[in-house]
């Protein structure tokens, strides 16, 4: 699965980005009321899913974690936050 994570970055399906510090403030917020909703996610995890949900030019998360991709508490904030917003996370680059 990493090698095909690997082609899809090389060929520019993934774009890989860092956080600016204005964004810090909104992803530390996101990452506490993910853990409020779903505190079965590894932190790291929650660093990585509130960073992608911030920003808004990302539409997707890509994970070797099934648990993040049916997160229900995940899906919860999203929809309370973002109700327009098509972002999905999946373990499944094709899905």
């Amino acid at each position: 699965m990493l090698c095909t994570f690997y082609d899809l970055v090389r060929q520019g399906d993934f774009i890989i980005r860092c956080v600016e510090n204005s964004e810090l403030s909104q992803i530390s917020k996101m990452m506490d009321e993910i853990r409020a909703k779903d505190f079965v996610i590894h932190p790291a995890d929650v660093i990585i899913t509130s960073h992608s949900i911030v920003d808004q030019t990302c539409c997707g998360l890509l994970t070797f974690e099934g648990d993040l991709a049916n997160s229900s508490g995940i899906k919860e904030v999203l929809e309370t936050h973002f109700p327009k917003r098509k972002f999905m996370i999946v373990d499944d680059p094709y899905r």
